[in-house]
C-alpha cells in the first residue's frame, strides 16, 4: 500500500491536469486549480524544510575545532538573520532587506559572475585547441561570432556582422531547437512513465 497509493495518487493528479488541458470543462477546471493550490502549498512546505535542513547541517558544521567552520557559521547566521529581518520589517522596497539584498547580495552576485568569467574563458581555451576538424570548425564560428559583435568586426569588413548573425540565427539556432525538441521528448517520456508508474524515483524508488 506504501508504494500503490502514492503512485495512483501522482497519476491522478497528472490525469486530471491532462483532462483539463484537452478537455476543458468547469468541473475538472476547478479540481485542477485545487490541486494546483494544494501544489503551492506543499512547494512552500518544502521551502522551509529545505531551509531548516541546511540550517541545521551548517551548525553541526559551525564549530570551531573543525577545519574552515567559520563558513557555515556565516552562512547560518546570515539565514537566521535574513530571515527574521524580512519576517520582522518586511520585504518591501525602502526596508532593511531591500537594501541588504541591492547593496550585498546583488554585488556579490556580480563579482562571482565576474569570477566565473576567468572559469569559462580557461574552459573556452581548452575547448578551442584545434586538435580535430570539429574543434577547427568550433573555433573559426567562435572567432567570427565574437570578432563580428564587437565594433573592430565593422571596420575589417562589413559583411562580418552580417555572416556573424547568420551563423547565431541559422546554424545556432537550428542546433538550439533541436536540443530543445530532444528535451522535451525525454520531458514527455519521463512524464508517460511517471504517470502509468513505471517511473517511481521520486519515491526513492528503482522500480
Amino acid at each position: 500500500m506504501k508504494k500503490r497509493l502514492p503512485v495512483l495518487l501522482c497519476g491522478l493528479a497528472g490525469l486530471i491536469g491532462l483532462a483539463d488541458f484537452f478537455i476543458p470543462r468547469p468541473g475538472i477546471s476547478h479540481l485542477n486549480e485545487t490541486l494546483l493550490d494544494w501544489m503551492l502549498v506543499i512547494s512552500s512546505a518544502s521551502y522551509i524544510m529545505g531551509g531548516v535542513s541546511v540550517l541545521l547541517v551548517n551548525l553541526g558544521k559551525a564549530r570551531p575545532s573543525s577545519s574552515g567552520w567559520i563558513y557555515p557559521a556565516v552562512l547560518a547566521f546570515c539565514l537566521v538573520g535574513v530571515a527574521f529581518l524580512g519576517i520582522l520589517g518586511g520585504v518591501g522596497e525602502g526596508t532593511f532587506f531591500d537594501w541588504l539584498f541591492n547593496n550585498v547580495q546583488i554585488p556579490m552576485q556580480s563579482t562571482m559572475f565576474a569570477l566565473l568569467a576567468f572559469y569559462i574563458s580557461s574552459a573556452a581555451y581548452r575547448a578551442f585547441r584545434m586538435r580535430s576538424a570539429q574543434a577547427t570548425v568550433l573555433l573559426l564560428a567562435a572567432a567570427v561570432v565574437m570578432i563580428g559583435n564587437v565594433p573592430l568586426g565593422h571596420v575589417i569588413s562589413p559583411l562580418l556582422p552580417r555572416f556573424s548573425g547568420w551563423i547565431i540565427g541559422t546554424i545556432s539556432l537550428a542546433a538550439q531547437r533541436g536540443l530543445i525538441v530532444g528535451a522535451a521528448l525525454g520531458a514527455a517520456a519521463t512524464a508517460v512513465r511517471v504517470l502509468v508508474g513505471i517511473e517511481r524515483s521520486y519515491l526513492g524508488m528503482r522500480e
